[in-house]
C-alpha cells in the first residue's frame, strides 16, 4: 500500500488480487480438510462365530430328527425330542438371517461398525 498526498491509503490492483488469491487458497485448504475427514473407513467384519453357531444348530436339528426317527415306538421320548426340535427350530429361525449376522459381526477396528456410515 502506498500513501497518497491527502494522507489516504491508495490500494493498487495487485493488493486486491493478492487478497483474492489468499482467500481462494484458504478455501481450497478448508475443502481439503473436509474431504480428508470424509474419507471412507475400510473395516473388516467377521461373522465366523455366528456362522459356526448356525452350523451347530443345523447339526443339532439333524441329530434330533434322526433320534425321533429311531425312537419310533417310544411316545414319551418322541414327544421330548420333538419339543427339543421345536426349540432348536425357533432358535435357528431367529439366528439364521442377515439382521442377526449384522448385529453380531465382529470388527477389527474399534471405530468401525456395520451401521457407522448408514
Amino acid at each position: 500500500m502506498a500513501m497518497n498526498i491527502n494522507g489516504n491509503y491508495a490500494h493498487s490492483g495487485n493488493y486486491y488480487a493478492e487478497m483474492v488469491k489468499e482467500k481462494q487458497a484458504a478455501e481450497r485448504a478448508e475443502k481439503a480438510r473436509e474431504e480428508k475427514g470424509k474419507q471412507e473407513k475400510i473395516c473388516a467384519g467377521n461373522t465366523d462365530k455366528v456362522d459356526q453357531e448356525i452350523r451347530k444348530l443345523k447339526e443339532k436339528k439333524q441329530e434330533l430328527e434322526w433320534q425321533i426317527k429311531s425312537a419310533f415306538g417310544d411316545e414319551k421320548k418322541t414327544r421330548e425330542l420333538e419339543k427339543k426340535l421345536a426349540q432348536t427350530d425357533q432358535e435357528l429361525n431367529r439366528k439364521d438371517n442377515d439382521t442377526y449376522r449384522r448385529q453380531h459381526t465382529v470388527f477389527q477396528d474399534t471405530n468401525c461398525s456395520f451401521f457407522s456410515e448408514i
